[in-house]
């Protein structure tokens, strides 16, 4: 367990220095990138403030001012050149540190629709702390009395509005107690009571649990500007002003811009801070006018003493995460399984998936053949049948899985790119409820398809059917799992997944395209199919079904006499199918390649989930945006 009880103190404050940041990205397309240089631009130059504990620190400006820029670059969350410090309790805050202590707010996070805001903050909770239920339960407790999520408590996530999904966002990621949270514009297209509530809540936090909050936002109205500790201006990524917000009339009275006394301070100054595009030359004055005033606070914000308060450290403190570190692994399995139980009861699309196997073989079962059927095409019939059914089992666990893991997917990589867990955790979760409802929805599947096939149900041809379905199924479950990793969106999840089912099934399944054909252009061509799944189900179904048929009243060969051309026939029983469509040289395959082919895949695919890193999540996140 990790000890900061020397490192992070009850009264902590943030001191950003002389911060500058400079990124270069390319222009255009894929293509004029490789002859057209890239762009550098400076987006933060020499941003100087201070943040103690108890505050929420606003950083205002206009549109393109750097303020997001400002709070990823504090957090570690864009790639380019930075210079300057930014210090956490006299230490440096590097990335590690940030993620130890402090917490940047996505407000877009992906939640799990169909639970409650009391379940989905608690279940954060258990992910997140290392302790006894009670204390995990109090510290919900607690969270959603401050930010008034007592009344939603019931409430599903996907019905809750704007703002009580903001405030609920919010107060997940203060779960672990952060020293310091970081939120991008938490008012935007809020009303007036819903902002001032998140606000308040927010400022009331941090006032009782001495933390720091930095909050940015575009132009703050006169009651939140009163809710707000201190304020720094931005202009083109240059500090205007930054200081006590009580004291930013005073200051920009100093130098000859006094407020009038009907204007919202905040707004007026912002408009000091702000260009005028109508005209070129408006533009060029109020540009000129900005960059003067940034000029003006940097050659005075070291020599005035009411941006630069006295102030000491009150004694020290640990932090709640700190204290009681991180969870086992172990004890996230269980979390994450019983948030997944919870789940699909209350989740009609995943039960919706979970049938969608059983109603597809149904139908194949009800317009299938039985072996018993002793007509001339009964041998290719059958055939058919087996093909069918490997197909679309195949696409039964493509569909499924994009209905039932879509969100999961999403929750995944935000819970990841917080550090709560890695994603083999999920995966591991997912096959394990998996095969448990599985096995009823296989089962089902193997009984109605058998029941037809045989005109009766015997335990071996059960067991036999129930086998190959589960093993076409949960190939390209897998495959479907890594596919979510790999792309972006769901359809082309879909779409991937389809295509590669029936494009197997053509070419490796021997039924459409024997593998005679493969022989005859090449004998490099058969030996691809044995990694497909396909041959492996359909040679087994050829062996446990097709080969049981036999054609009765026909003559095989046109040499023999025959009474009408009903009694000829291509095979008179199925082995006769077989060896036509299989050449000499193959053989049918064992039992235990099946399942032998399947866990090596399992493995392969895990390592995609265990190489999704906390970068690679928050990158996905954004891109989900």
């Amino acid at each position: 367990m990790r000890n900061l009880k020397t490192d992070v103190t009850f009264g902590a404050y943030l001191d950003v220095r002389e911060l500058s940041f400079i990124r270069s990205f390319a222009k255009g397309g894929c293509v004029s990138s490789i002859y057209t240089p890239p762009i550098t631009a400076e987006f933060l130059r020499r941003v100087s403030f201070k943040v103690s504990h108890g505050e929420v620190h606003g950083i205002i400006g206009a549109s393109g001012s750097g303020k997001s820029t400002l709070l990823k670059v504090i957090a570690g969350r864009l790639e380019g050149k930075v210079d300057g410090v930014v210090w956490l309790n006299g230490q440096l805050l590097t990335k590690p540190r940030f993620s130890a202590l402090c917490e940047y707010v996505d407000l877009n996070s992906p939640l799990l629709p169909n639970l409650t805001v009391e379940q989905t903050l608690h279940y954060h909770a258990r992910l997140a702390l290392n302790c006894k239920p009670e204390t995990v339960n109090y510290r919900v407790f607690t969270l959603m009395q401050q930010f008034d999520l007592g009344p939603i408590a019931e409430k599903v996530v996907n019905s809750l509005k704007e703002a009580d999904s903001r405030r609920l966002v919010i107060a997940m990621h203060l779960v672990r107690d952060p020293v310091l949270v970081i939120i991008d514009d938490p008012i935007k297209n809020l009303d007036a009571l819903s902002a001032f509530q998140l606000m308040s809540s927010l400022q009331d936090y941090c006032k009782r649990q001495a933390r720091m909050a930095l909050v940015s936002m575009k132009c703050p109205r006169s009651d939140i500007y009163q809710l707000l500790t201190q304020l720094t201006l931005l202009f083109y990524g240059e500090v205007v002003y930054s200081g006590p917000s009580k004291q930013m009339p005073h200051y920009f009275n100093s130098i000859g811009f006094k407020c009038p006394s009907v204007e919202n301070p905040a707004v007026y100054y912002l408009s000091l801070a702000s260009v005028d595009r109508e005209t070129p030359e408006s533009y060029a004055e109020t540009q000129t006018k900005a960059m003067k005033l940034a000029e003006i606070f940097r050659e005075r914000r070291d020599s005035l003493p009411l941006l630069n308060p006295p102030g000491g450290l009150p004694s020290e403190m640990p932090i709640l995460s700190c204290f009681y570190g991180a969870p086992s692994n172990a004890s996230r399995v269980a979390t994450l399984f019983s948030r997944q139980l919870t789940y699909v009861g209350r989740s009609g699309c995943f039960v919706f998936g979970q049938f969608i196997l059983p109603l597809i073989v149904l139908i194949l079962a009800l317009f299938g053949t039985s072996v018993n059927n002793r007509s001339w095409h009964i041998p290719r019939s059958i055939a058919g049948s087996s093909f069918a059914l490997i197909l679309f089992s195949g696409l039964a666990g493509v569909w499924a899985t994009c209905i039932q893991f879509n969100d999961l997917r999403k929750s995944m990589f935000f819970e990841n790119s917080l550090g709560l867990y890695n994603g083999i955790l999920i995966f591991f979760v997912f096959l394990l409820l998996g095969v448990i409802l599985d096995v009823l929805s296989v089962g089902m599947a193997a009984f109605s398809f058998v029941w037809k096939l045989t005109d009766d149900v015997q335990i071996e041809d059960f067991v036999s059917l129930f086998g190959i379905i589960w093993c076409a199924y949960y190939f390209y479950k897998l495959i479907t799992l890594a596919s979510f990793v790999c792309l972006r969106s769901s359809q082309k999840v879909l779409l991937f997944g389809t295509h590669l089912a029936v494009f197997m099934s053509i070419i490796c399944s021997g039924f459409l395209k024997s593998y005679q054909s493969f022989l005859s252009v090449s004998n490099y061509m058969s030996p691809i199919t044995y990694i497909s799944i396909e041959r492996f189900s359909n040679h087994r179904m050829a062996q446990d079904f097709v080969n049981a048929t036999k054609v009765q009243n026909c003559s095989r060969d046109e040499f023999h006499e025959f009474s009408s051309v009903n009694n000829f026939c291509r095979w008179t029983k199925g082995k006769n199918y077989l060896q036509e469509t299989l050449p000499e040289n193959i053989t049918l395959p064992e039992w235990w390649i099946g399942p032998l082919l399947l866990v090596s895949v399992t493995f392969f695919i895990g390592a995609f989930f265990l190489l999704i890193t906390q970068k690679c999540a928050q990158k996905r996140i954004g891109k989900f945006h």
